[in-house]
């Protein structure tokens, strides 16, 4: 697998820099080329430079396709990973928070995208002990998938099994 990811970086690399040298570091193929290229980094646990090139993809995203675009938004995603994965659990809630916030503008708060926002979000907060707030998107998301899913989906199904997971846990501290 290690062969085969070095490969990857390299072809990505290698269109990463035609794309450059063709259309310019702000064109939107190109910075799908970043995106690529982060994701191949990531993958490889290169997360200081992946999140470099996250930053980058992100950064010119907004500027060329505007902050509720869908690749926008994927980037925000990518990010959100690479952040999580260096220990950045502030930037990490805060950037997730945003992409929920356009994703509940632009696409609806029952879009399956928007509740998959919700959930992840609800399972970091669970993680960083933010109960609160967690409790609000866990309610949230197993109300939309319930609503738009139905109540027998397995995507329904795991997330009100991590809800109820979520409010055993909580009802275990309090008694503790």
């Amino acid at each position: 697998m290690q062969g085969k990811n070095e490969v990857a970086k390299a072809l990505h690399q290698r269109a990463l820099n035609g794309r450059e040298k063709a259309l310019g570091p702000d064109h939107p193929a190109t910075l799908t080329s970043v995106n690529n290229l982060a994701v191949v980094l990531w993958e490889r646990s290169e997360h200081e430079a992946a999140e470099v090139m996250h930053r980058r993809a992100l950064d010119g995203r907004e500027k060329a396709l505007g902050p509720k675009h869908p690749d926008t938004l994927e980037s925000v995603d990518h990010l959100v990973l690479v952040l999580y994965e260096r220990g950045k659990y502030t930037e990490t809630i805060a950037m997730h928070q945003r992409a929920l916030d356009w994703r509940e503008k632009v696409l609806g708060p029952e879009h399956s995208d928007t509740l998959m926002s919700m959930y992840s979000l609800a399972l970091l907060l669970q993680s960083q002990k933010k109960y609160n707030d967690a409790t609000i998107l866990f309610q949230k998301a197993c109300i939309g998938y319930d609503k738009t899913l139905g109540s027998n989906h397995p995507t329904t199904v795991e997330c009100s099994k991590h809800y109820s997971t979520f409010l055993e846990e909580i009802g275990r501290q309090k008694t503790s």
